[in-house]
């Protein structure tokens, strides 16, 4: 990206790529389309490299030739990848981040999912249906209908996991597990509500980073005390 970036402003362009950067992670958050998806981190991924490209002339330029590799370090050191309280806090984020968002996701898609069928006497119906449907099945399919009713009722993952509809031999269809769609619904109201929580999470761990960054200054040098006399 540095070949690229050379004969534009330094300013404009930092503060581009970090535009780019930030919507590209909008529009992959917010978006439905694997193909936006996809182009979105492409964009973002093409924002990082034009940031760090002209970054790094900009912070070795203002420090002189005899700073530079001081000036490359500072620039790495607060941009989150330096030892010590900065890295502890970002690697817990990257561990505990994923761990929250399906912990709450679940959570409350199984809670939709209890709510619903509670409140919808056809839905629960159907779905009595299915689940005394392994008795009625043929002797050979019954171990499988016996799993697709296990898996439904284990939550919301595997409600989600089994099809709404099966083939029959003659080709036709036949409707098979009736909380499909209540639970896709349902999982995509739950992670929306997931990564709205740790997106807040993350926003609050920035500020407290920042606090840290402004508290963390070198220790004062050691002097010796005069020797007695």
């Amino acid at each position: 990206m540095a070949p690229a970036t050379l004969r534009l402003p330094q300013r404009r362009t930092l503060i581009l790529a970090l535009s780019v950067f930030c919507l590209g992670r909008l529009v992959a958050v917010l978006s439905t389309s694997i193909t936006v998806v996809l182009a979105a981190r492409v964009a973002t991924a093409l924002a990082t490299g034009a940031f760090w490209s002209v970054g790094f002339v900009v912070a070795t330029t203002a420090a002189g030739p005899h700073n530079a590799t001081r000036a490359t370090g500072v620039m790495i050191g607060q941009c989150g990848r330096s030892p010590r309280r900065r890295s502890l806090l970002r690697d817990f984020g990257f561990t505990l981040g994923p761990a929250v968002v399906g912990a709450i996701a679940l959570s409350r898609a199984a809670h939709e999912i209890s709510d619903k069928v509670a409140s919808d006497p056809a839905l629960g119906h159907a779905l009595d249906t299915f689940n005394a449907s392994a008795a009625t099945a043929p002797e050979g399919q019954r171990e499988a209908v016996e799993g697709a009713i296990g898996a439904v009722n284990s939550g919301p993952l595997g409600a989600n996991a089994v099809p709404e509809t099966i083939a029959l031999p003659d080709g036709s269809t036949a409707p098979f597990n009736p909380l499909k769609d209540t639970a896709f619904e349902a999982l995509g109201n739950a992670y929306s509500l997931g990564y709205l929580i740790v997106g807040l999470c993350a926003i609050a761990a920035a500020v407290v980073t920042v606090v840290l960054i402004r508290g963390d200054r070198p220790d004062a040098p050691v002097t010796a005390e005069p020797a007695d006399a």
